[in-house]
């Protein structure tokens, strides 16, 4: 499948901008954890808008995330990942789900 289409295809089922679609390639392609701060530097984005999309892919079940145990108070860092297998049956199921609400009319 191509970039293009795969673009595409999240944007319109996840809603993910291109900024949230790069982050999730990232991921993908990685198989590593990842701070904010970290992706940030990395697709050369601010830190706020990686922890935004972050945040979003984490929402709706596309990246995992792990606390970062610091010892101090304030809010909780964590650490991004997308485990390979689990992410890609999600979106098949979605897919499924997706065509099956798709094609009901039809097959009445």
């Amino acid at each position: 499948m191509n970039q293009d289409l795969t673009f595409r295809y999240m944007s319109l089922t996840y809603q993910l901008n291109e900024v949230d679609y790069r982050i999730f390639d990232f991921l993908i392609r990685s198989e590593k954890e990842f701070t904010p701060k970290e992706i940030a530097e990395k697709l050369n984005l601010h830190k706020l808008i990686a922890m935004k999309s972050l945040n979003k892919l984490h929402y709706i079940g596309l990246a995992k995330r792990e606390k970062i145990l610091t010892g101090s108070k304030g809010r909780p860092s964590f650490k991004y990942f997308i485990k390979k297998d689990e992410t890609l049956s999600k979106i098949l199921r979605d897919a499924d789900r997706f065509l099956e609400e798709v094609t009901k009319p039809m097959k009445k």
